[in-house]
């Protein structure tokens, strides 16, 4: 829940954006969803050209800093081999934008025939081995993600290599022309400066920020915690937000466990705005689930970070966690917990408590479920 300094926003705020993706199918193909992705940005049908057949842009995620290109395509299994160059080599994946030659900041999910062989890679070459001769294709699927504002312009080709003659009819190499990078309908593209890793040095967010717990200050641990979602219970949200949250709010991803089930929740701070953040579970201002006539309650937050910096593990009950910065960029992610769902909650709000004035708060409303693709 953000607490600006200058009130900035009415009462108007409440009206929802309706985030509608008008798309064209490029061709046909098996819809593939991606795994664990924020889909409040998600391009189900792309429109582009492929240079060969069985060779999809499955799906494009319009996601906070980034744009990731959901791949699929074959090569023969008589190759033995696929490799994957570094993500910064001339003859592995790029894009060609307006802006120029666009390089991947990450590949990742990167399966042979359905299986997960890597999660990413970037840097170190993976070179992927066909050993099933009896299949005369091996299907190779995976995700290019590339800072998104190098393709504000709205035209891209992706190339399987920068230096191969796409000219020639009988390359083996692939392209995807005519991709039409959507502009409008989706969240803005946020500042390169939000990278991948979050390596922002301390000074720049975690030593410029007041933490306090029930107004007690809180010691900023150092240590680096990168938590990840369970692929087998993931879970791909679909949502709105308020339009004053639109470019900054998340809902990175939800999962079931046996007896919880966890919204993980981003919050982009932009570098310009002073203002206080407060997580609660105290109250009335805890997050609850409404479904029509029914209510949950949330049961903690848990694994609070900033810049991936573990702040807090868990804030329990009757607690309430602030956060105060003076003007810098900071990524705040965490997770909150409830008790396991039913299945059948097909669509429902996830509010962050009672509202209150000259706060922005952090609601998610008609948030669907669906099971991600493995």
């Amino acid at each position: 829940m953000l607490l600006p300094q200058k009130l900035t926003f009415s009462i108007a705020c409440l009206l929802l954006l309706t985030l509608s993706t008008t798309t064209t199918i490029g061709q046909s193909k098996k819809q593939a969803k991606p795994l664990v992705e924020h889909s409040s940005g998600l391009d189900p049908y792309p429109v582009y050209k492929a240079s060969h057949k069985n060779s999809f842009i499955d799906s494009i995620i319009y996601n906070g800093p980034f744009i990731t290109f959901y791949v699929s395509f074959e090569k023969p299994t008589s190759d033995g081999h696929y490799l994957f160059e570094s993500i910064s080599s001339n003859h592995g994946w790029t894009c060609e934008t307006a802006a120029g030659i666009c390089h991947p900041v990450l590949i990742k999910d990167i399966r042979k025939n359905g299986q997960l062989i890597s999660k990413q890679t970037k840097e170190t070459p993976l070179d992927l081995i066909f050993r099933d001769a009896t299949i005369p294709m091996t299907r190779i699927s995976c995700a290019f993600q590339f800072f998104r504002e190098d393709f504000i312009h709205g035209e891209a080709i992706l190339r399987e290599s920068l230096v191969k003659n796409y000219s020639d009819q009988t390359s083996p190499y692939l392209e995807f022309k005519g991709i039409r990078i959507r502009t409008k309908n989706f969240p803005k593209a946020i500042s390169k400066a939000y990278k991948e890793d979050f390596l922002w040095t301390r000074d720049d967010a975690l030593k410029k920020m007041i933490c306090t717990l029930n107004e007690v200050p809180v010691p900023i641990s150092l240590q680096r915690i990168v938590t990840t979602i369970p692929p087998s219970h993931a879970l791909t949200p679909n949502y709105k937000v308020l339009p004053s949250g639109q470019n900054q709010l998340f809902l990175k991803g939800v999962w079931h466990t046996q007896t919880a089930t966890i919204f993980r929740i981003q919050y982009y701070a932009p570098q310009s705005t002073y203002a206080f953040v407060n997580l609660y579970n105290k109250g009335k201002q805890k997050y609850h689930i409404l479904a029509g006539s029914k209510k949950f309650k949330m049961r903690s937050i848990q694994n609070v970070l900033v810049n991936q910096y573990l702040i807090k593990e868990s804030i329990n009950d009757k607690e309430n966690l602030r956060l105060e910065k003076s003007p810098c960029l900071y990524l705040l992610t965490y997770d909150v917990y409830f008790d396991r769902l039913p299945n059948d909650l097909s669509t429902f709000d996830l509010i962050e408590g009672k509202p209150k004035e000259d706060v922005t708060p952090f609601d998610f409303y008609n948030v669907e479920l669906n099971p991600a693709s493995e």
